[in-house]
């Protein structure tokens, strides 16, 4: 540049025409010495202006172990797929990630997903939280062993029992559906069954204090049911089972009685989820007759198997 050009020609007269050491000289190499470190001030600014090829994220993952949030490096313009493999390196063999949610705006995506981070706006130093499927899982679990097998993971004892009733109502023989927009303008969402080893919508804990699931259930074709469930308070929530433009039934819980449980359960670490305080009487003494309300005559599958293994 033309200021560099004649910093250069400066600093070649005061080296050949002035006297070393004196004041003229001196001065003249200060003021010179001021423009270089000014000039290596500019150069360390520019550089940290300079866009970035990649952006850090924090990833928390919601797996035993990880509990503290690990830092990834990945290129902008990056697909969902390439950060599902970075963060698949970062949990190692036996997890698949399998769904990543943005704090920030609290928008989730599956690794499916052809979007590229960019399109969801995520940014440098933004924290996402990772669900992870474990593929050594019980293909076929039951009960509350469906709860790890998800890669779901409940922050209150009131999420713990809602994803324990859920549980249940698949056990009963229940199949959760979801609401997709209706590709027509004007007409209702359409209801579909969730995919094969999906346990809940991605948006089942958008409020920390209710939980709602539709389902349908072979004894009745055509028929939606919702289980509704809010939490009061710290020591109560509501569950309500209906039939959409039919009756409903509700039943109080107390999240006090099971606050043990799901200590218990956020304390394991592997093996099988032990049922430390009574959650099976959950099942018998709130589910069942809700559901026995909403379908007259319903006999329990799991209860008659009890029964039967007890007699045998």
């Amino acid at each position: 540049s033309e200021v560099e050009t004649e910093l250069a020609l400066l600093r070649t007269f005061a080296n050949t025409s002035l006297r070393k050491g004196s004041f003229i000289y001196e001065k003249v190499h200060d003021l010179l010495a001021q423009a270089d470190r000014e000039k290596a001030r500019l150069a360390v600014m520019a550089a940290a202006q300079t866009p970035s090829d990649s952006i850090t994220l924090r990833v928390r993952i919601n797996i035993t172990g990880f509990n503290d949030a690990r830092t990834l490096e990945i290129k902008k313009g990056s697909s969902l797929e390439s950060l599902k493999r970075s963060i698949d390196a970062l949990t190692g063999t036996g997890y698949s990630t399998e769904r990543v949610l943005l704090k920030r705006t609290g928008k989730a995506w599956g690794t499916f997903d052809s979007k590229s981070i960019e399109q969801c706006e995520m940014k440098n130093n933004d924290e996402i939280v990772v669900d992870c499927k474990n593929l050594n899982e019980n293909l076929n679990p039951t009960g509350l062993e469906r709860i790890p097998a998800s890669g779901l993971v409940p922050q209150s004892t009131f999420q713990f029992l809602a994803l324990t009733l859920h549980a249940y109502m698949l056990d009963e023989g229940f199949v959760a559906v979801a609401e997709l927009p209706n590709a027509m303008p004007g007409f209702a969402p359409s209801l579909k069954e969730l995919p094969k080893g999906t346990f809940l919508p991605n948006n089942w804990n958008g409020n920390p204090t209710a939980v709602s699931v539709m389902y349908k259930h072979k004894s009745k074709p055509g028929k939606i049911f919702q289980l509704m469930m809010l939490e009061m308070d710290p020591a109560t929530m509501m569950v309500t089972l209906a039939q959409k433009g039919g009756e409903s039934h509700t039943r109080e819980v107390s999240l006090t009685v099971h606050g043990d449980s799901f200590q218990s359960y956020s304390l394991r670490t592997a093996g099988p989820v032990e049922d430390t305080t009574g959650l099976e009487a959950l099942r018998e003494s709130t589910l069942l007759p809700l559901v026995q309300a909403v379908l007259p005559g319903f006999v329990s599958a799991t209860i008659a198997t009890t029964a039967d293994t007890a007699t045998s």
